[in-house]
């Protein structure tokens, strides 16, 4: 991959990085609104997407950092984490909703 496309998927996904981390501001403030049990489980939920949302981060890097041989390999396997990230986004958002 060229090295134009490799700082354009960067640049999407930081910017989509950017909005989950802004999105998860709001998560925290209808977490702390709640009930206290249910805050503890939220909490809990929100610290686990903070973790996800830092892990994809550094894989990130690593996928810029990357040469055209491990391009491929990682940006699957970021790909990957990126859906597992979406999904577990999903579920913790209809939660706090």
């Amino acid at each position: 991959m060229t090295d134009d496309k490799q700082q354009a998927y960067h640049d999407k996904y930081s910017a989509e990085l950017d909005g989950l981390e802004s999105d998860l501001d709001r998560l925290k403030a209808k977490a702390a609104e709640a009930s206290a049990d249910a805050r503890i489980e939220y909490e809990e939920q929100i610290e686990g997407l903070k973790q996800k949302i830092a892990d994809q981060r550094r894989k990130l890097a690593e996928i810029q950092q990357a040469g055209e041989d491990a391009w491929d390999e990682l940006s699957k396997g970021f790909e990957a984490a990126w859906s597992e990230l979406a999904s577990a986004w999903e579920s913790a958002k209809a939660k706090l909703s």
